[in-house]
């Protein structure tokens, strides 16, 4: 019996490891398909990879950070479409999670400003009360007083005539009253009239402008996307003429570097003689003089002719980069690395990269520190072509003026190259800093 529990016990403890290191395996695991979801912005499915990451290590301070993210992201998307009652409950999960987030405390008084209840004050309309109506007259009776003694037939006659006349005046007075009635009553019914016509036509008017804005609006549309498509296609067009003539001038390269190996005794070339019947040692001059025009133009005085003769001067060197004439043109472009202009230096620092990565690398953040906005906008296009872990630390650099709008746009497309293509291996610590810096840009 005590054989038995000793071999119970020692399969526990053996055990004990395995449990653990399935538990941070299935950590690892639920935070790489947390940060997948969160990166296409599938918001739902990343909140419920973190839920299980925090069920396994409810200690993840990582996990908390970007649950809080997750959250505030639905809470935006919600309070966009008119929802404001369902983004104040995305609004009380964020909060479990990091109570002081500023910017959920911002989007949270929005919310707090659209569900308030809007008093609408209708104008009054006045009362006018129709005159009160006179006292009845009780009608007067026609009294014929018997004649005294004396009187005769004419006294009888004059009384009767003044009981009928008083009778008449009241009978007046009445009709006077039963007309003026009347005529208020109708004046009423005229000025209702008068406000519907004028409520109508204001009505119709607002209508008309709805409509006209409408109607502008889509207009505007329409040619914004007619100029969107106009402009891509000459981007297509000018990016298809740049591509042709690099091609001719790689092409040409080759043909001159073939042929400055057949005269110095290396393998022999077969070159086809030109359009006008030119013979190879024409041909092979002609394109040593090209290639000869690009290098003298690294010492130009145009800043873009320098710029485009490093270019240029890279792909003859990317051709035979270990010949003593292409090593002769690096030894060259390595003093453009002062260059005043900072298209030719950050241009030199992405072409030396690959034959001097420290001095290149260098060369760029010394740029992004300079103070100069220009120096730090092409210096940070360039660490995004050249799209490495090292590139990538420069980029995270906190002295980086993201105020500018050309520094901003050269951020956010070198940071989205990352994204999209990195060079090497991201930790999960650097997906997220990355995550939060395109976010951060793009708002």
């Amino acid at each position: 019996m005590r054989r038995f529990l000793l071999l119970i016990l020692c399969v526990l403890l053996a055990s004990a490891p395995l449990v653990a290191q399935g538990s941070d395996n299935l950590e690892t695991v639920y935070t790489n398909k947390a940060m997948k979801a969160y990166v296409v912005k599938d918001f739902s499915g990343a909140i419920q990879y973190l839920e299980q990451v925090l069920q396994v290590n409810p200690g993840n301070a990582q996990a908390n950070k970007l649950l809080a993210l997750c959250y505030y992201n639905r809470a935006e998307q919600y309070f966009a479409k008119g929802e404001a009652q369902m983004a104040q409950e995305q609004l009380d999960q964020l909060f479990t999670y990091d109570p002081e987030n500023a910017k959920g405390k911002a989007l949270a008084a929005k919310i707090q400003r659209a569900l308030a209840p809007k008093v609408v004050v209708q104008p009054r309309q006045e009362y006018v009360a129709p005159p009160p109506p006179p006292q009845p007259v009780a009608p007067q009776q026609i009294v014929i007083q018997a004649p005294a003694q004396g009187e005769g037939s004419e006294a009888m006659l004059q009384g009767f005539l003044a009981s009928l006349d008083r009778s008449n005046k009241d009978a007046g007075a009445a009709q006077r009253y039963s007309d003026s009635l009347r005529a208020v009553e109708q004046q009423r019914m005229v000025d209702m009239l008068k406000n519907s016509a004028q409520e109508g036509a204001a009505s119709s008017q607002n209508t008309i402008l709805i409509v006209s804005g409408i109607v502008a609006g889509l207009v505007l549309i329409v040619v914004l996307i007619i100029v969107v498509v106009v402009r891509s296609s000459l981007k297509s067009s000018q990016k298809f003429q740049q591509q042709n003539q690099e091609v001719i001038q790689q092409l040409l390269l080759t043909a001159a570097t073939s042929a400055m190996h057949g005269q110095n005794g290396g393998a022999p070339q077969l070159l086809l003689a030109g359009p006008g019947g030119s013979t190879p040692g024409q041909q092979a001059s002609t394109d040593a003089q090209v290639v000869s025009s690009a290098e003298n133009k690294l010492e130009s005085h145009d800043d873009k002719e320098r710029a485009d003769a490093v270019e240029k001067v890279a792909a003859e060197i990317a051709a035979a980069p270990t010949s003593p004439g292409n090593i002769a043109k690096l030894e060259k472009l390595k003093v453009l690395l002062d260059d005043s202009s900072n298209r030719v230096r950050a241009n030199t620092a992405f072409v030396l990269f690959k034959y001097y990565p420290d001095l290149a690398l260098k060369t760029l953040g010394n740029m992004v520190e300079s103070g100069s906005k220009r120096m730090a906008a092409s210096a940070i296009w360039s660490l995004g072509e050249i799209n490495t872990r090292e590139a990538f630390e420069i980029l995270k650099s906190p002295s980086i003026d993201k105020s500018d709008e050309i520094i901003t746009h050269n951020l956010l497309t070198s940071a989205r190259k990352i994204q999209q293509k990195a060079s090497f291996a991201m930790s999960d610590e650097e997906k997220l800093h990355l995550v939060e810096l395109i976010e951060s840009l793009e708002n």
